[in-house]
């Protein structure tokens, strides 16, 4: 049963072994956290947000700048209440 609560927000990662070693999928995930919670005030819940990275992602320059680039487009989408915004590859 899904937590009750107004603007709960929760974020789900699905990074397979596919990416790599865990040092690096822990990277990828941790690089995808930091940006959600620094842009957590400007989407609305409650939400559940998949984010599924491609293999083709560049591992070795992934950066939050990266990241932000590649992610904030879709904010005003989850800003305005969710709905499934168009696949991205990151």
């Amino acid at each position: 049963m899904r937590p009750q609560g107004p603007g709960l927000i929760r974020l789900g990662l699905a990074v397979s072994r596919k990416m790599g070693r865990a040092a690096v999928r822990n990277r990828i995930k941790r690089v995808v956290r930091e940006f959600f919670r620094l842009h957590q005030d400007r989407i609305s819940g409650p939400l559940d947000i998949v984010l599924v990275p491609k293999r083709s992602l560049d591992i070795e320059g992934l950066t939050l700048a990266v990241a932000t680039l590649e992610l904030a487009p879709l904010l005003p989408k989850l800003a305005a209440g969710g709905g499934r915004a168009p696949d991205r590859e990151i």
